[in-house]
């Protein structure tokens, strides 16, 4: 074979290398682009159980508030109750005490005089202590008036935040909503692409993201973004040259450089505009900016 014939030979070779690279580079752009919206997707699902459950745990706050606000007025009730048994009490041994004072005057022995002085005594006794009571009971009145109070001022607050949670979430459910609907329609328009292009490409994506989440990781730091698991020198050799699918050891995610991320945004871009999605067209072009 002469140097010519072997020249064009090689030069054959090297041309289907690069066309082969270029087909596989653009599969795999296509389907990071579809990654992203997939992701997109499971983010505003996410979000749109996590907001109702805001709402709800504030919900379920006032709840917790208003029944500690019960127990209290329970308990001030119960105090009340026990104030007027123990006023009835004190009225008792005050009348009793004048009727022993009023029968001092009446007694013939010192032994009388004395038994009812020590009555005298105990009935004031009585009072004394009855009139402590009261008064600890009127002052942890005061006090639990004091907490249901604020209490009370709290979940009026809570109140109004809560109405207007509830209004912010029913304007933000139906923007997600409109969202979800539209990234659903640009998965399904990926997807066919990819489709046309390896269906088997996009049977494993659909495997490897059913069992991890996502399917594409990048190489951060000579290792793979999805599990962080090194990537030999060779491996990454391999990825930018684009010659076959390679994927992680470890976690078996499909590998990619980062050579086809600008191309992939702009796949979004587009598609974000074309469905006029305003939150993924400031995201991604915040993304093209970064790169």
């Amino acid at each position: 074979m002469s140097r010519k014939e072997g020249g064009v030979e090689e030069g054959g070779v090297i041309e289907r290398s690069q066309e082969k690279a270029k087909e596989l580079m653009n599969k795999l752009t296509i389907l990071y682009s579809l990654q992203i919206i997939d992701l997109e997707i499971e983010e505003r699902k996410a979000l749109q159980g996590d907001l109702p459950r805001q709402v709800q745990e504030l919900e379920d706050t006032i709840i917790g508030a208003q029944a500690k606000g019960q127990s209290i007025a329970n308990e001030v009730h119960d105090m009340e109750k026990k104030i007027r048994t123990l006023e009835q009490k004190k009225k008792e041994s005050a009348l009793k005490k004048a009727k022993a004072e009023a029968n001092l005057e009446k007694v013939r022995t010192s032994e009388e005089y004395n038994k009812l002085q020590k009555e005298i005594e105990n009935h004031e006794l009585d009072i004394q202590l009855t009139d402590k009571e009261i008064g600890a009971l009127k002052e942890r009145i005061k006090t639990l008036s004091q907490e249901k109070k604020k209490l009370e001022e709290e979940i009026s607050e809570k109140e109004k935040v809560l109405n207007e949670r509830k209004k912010e979430l029913n304007e933000t459910l139906k923007i997600i909503e409109k969202d979800l609907e539209s990234l659903l329609k640009i998965a399904s328009e990926i997807e066919e692409k990819v489709q046309e292009k390896d269906v088997r490409l996009l049977r494993a994506y659909k495997k490897i993201k059913a069992r991890m989440g996502d399917s594409i990781a990048r190489i951060e730091r000579d290792a793979c973004s999805g599990c962080h698991y090194r990537v030999p020198i060779q491996q990454q050799i391999e990825i930018k040259q684009y010659q076959k699918v390679i994927v992680c050891e470890y976690c078996g995610r499909i590998l990619i450089s980062d050579d086809i991320l600008g191309e992939a945004y702009k796949i979004v871009l587009q598609l974000a505009q074309k469905h006029q999605i305003q939150f993924l067209i400031e995201k991604i072009k915040e993304k093209i900016q970064q790169k």
